[in-house]
């Protein structure tokens, strides 16, 4: 069984939070089930697979005390790791690599990615997905992006130059020349396409909700409406999708497989107002569209585990109309913790007797709790 996590499951099922949860008893059945959760996913039946997108998560936990943030970060890398979490690459295949190298190569490459300016260009990559949201405008974004490749060019050559200046074992193994010439032309081709007609394109497919609501007359009553299983089918044939697939592909340069397509119809179900999401809610303290990607992420990356487990409605409403579209048509199971524990657990197994009944801390030790399943 292969179980992939919503970053809100993931924080709630820390130890001390689980705690925390059970202690203040605001919700208590769903604090329980949280904690009968935390047990079932230690199971040797049971892979928690995790991808890239939870470990940027982890990385932009920020707090004013710096020693208790570095002590969040690590809290959430230890509870994957209790799970023996494996990790989703970019093929969709299950990575045995513990997850404490993964955390470390992830933060070495973030290191990298600043010093080679791919940081710049995916500044630059982001803002022109905000601006398919009608967040902002593209032109200026798509100019930018011209020499940003350019300057990045010349920083991944000269990093070759400098590896090779000094004494090491690569340098009778491997081909310099041909290690530059390979940089330059990857990213000269990619400047070739950085055409006008591009940003035209670009800008065609913008998925502001007004706009796009107008134009193809769809009505938000009549989407929640419908079963969750003709909601993007429905999507579909009003907004033209096959031709919007077709643009993204010919602008891109870049296939739409299963999981671009899921991420495309994640955003057009924001852009329709579908469960909609406050990914245009964007100040100081909360970057709402920077949630609302991951989110979409998250389901992209996990369409062939058998369940994804959130407690975020809009999350799992967008998801399974996703998953039972005809389109995606995926068996993955979207549900929150409760739903998980009552309805697909074996409860006939002997080593679930001790999850029935749990101590209740903050009360007398002969208080329990039972959940009835």
């Amino acid at each position: 069984m292969k179980i992939y996590l919503d970053q809100n499951v993931l924080t709630e099922l820390r130890p001390r939070k689980l705690n925390q949860n059970l202690n203040e008893v605001k919700d208590i059945r769903r604090a329980i089930s949280l904690k009968i959760l935390n047990e079932f996913l230690k199971y040797k039946e049971v892979d928690v697979c995790y991808s890239h997108i939870h470990l940027e998560e982890i990385d932009q936990i920020e707090l004013k005390d710096k020693v208790k943030q570095e002590g969040f970060k690590e809290e959430h890398i230890e509870l994957l790791d209790s799970f023996n979490a494996k990790f989703l690459d970019a093929e969709l295949i299950y990575n045995e690599d513990s997850v404490r190298r993964r955390w470390n190569n992830f933060l070495q490459n973030k290191q990298d990615n600043t010093r080679s300016g791919f940081d710049d260009i995916a500044d630059v990559m982001d803002q022109s997905m905000r601006g398919l949201m009608g967040l902002n405008t593209l032109d200026p974004v798509m100019n930018n992006l011209l020499s940003l490749l350019e300057k990045a060019k010349e920083m991944q050559l000269s990093t070759v130059d400098s590896f090779f200046e000094k004494p090491n074992e690569y340098n009778e193994l491997l081909d310099v020349e041909m290690i530059r010439q390979s940089i330059s032309n990857e990213i000269d081709s990619q400047i070739k396409n950085m055409k006008p007609e591009m940003f035209e394109k670009i800008d065609s497919v913008n998925f502001t909700s007004k706009e796009m609501r107008e134009e193809n007359k769809v009505k938000v009553p009549d989407l929640h409406l419908k079963e969750e299983s003709e909601v993007v089918d429905y999507l579909i044939e009003k907004l033209s999708f096959d031709e919007l697939e077709a643009i993204q592909e010919d602008t891109f340069k870049k296939g739409m497989n299963t999981e671009n397509r899921i991420v495309m119809l994640y955003n057009l179900l924001n852009s329709v107002d579908y469960c909609r999401d406050k990914y245009d809610q964007i100040n100081k303290k909360y970057d709402g569209f920077r949630a609302s990607k991951y989110d979409g992420y998250h389901i992209s990356k996990a369409y062939n585990c058998d369940f994804i487990i959130s407690n975020d409605k809009g999350f799992l409403q967008k998801g399974n109309a996703i998953f039972k579209s005809k389109k995606i048509n995926k068996p993955c199971i979207i549900c929150t913790s409760e739903e998980f524990i009552t309805k697909y657990i074996d409860w006939n197994d002997e080593r679930m007797n001790d999850l029935l009944e749990l101590n209740w801390p903050g009360h007398t030790k002969n208080t329990k709790i039972t959940i009835n399943i």
